[in-house]
């Protein structure tokens, strides 16, 4: 893959450069409840989970891909 002029051999590598994660902080904050005060383990940054969804949707949409394409090369 090539972003810019950066040639990325990890997909990884390339979403962290591509996609500007801190942009989405302002957007969704008042949906994401902060209960540090209450006792248990801190909270997981916004830009973390994020990132998170993103790789879930991303594998799901692979997995699902990859089933029709096996369906239609064993046909």
């Amino acid at each position: 893959m090539i972003y810019g002029e950066r040639m990325y051999h990890d997909p990884l590598a390339f979403m962290k450069d591509a996609i500007d994660w801190n942009a989405f902080s302002p957007l969704l904050e008042d949906l994401y409840r902060k209960n540090a005060g209450k006792g248990g383990a801190p909270n997981i940054p916004i830009v973390i989970m994020m990132k998170v969804l993103f790789l879930q949707s991303i594998f799901t949409k692979m997995k699902q891909l990859r089933g029709k394409f096996m369906t239609a090369y064993h046909s």
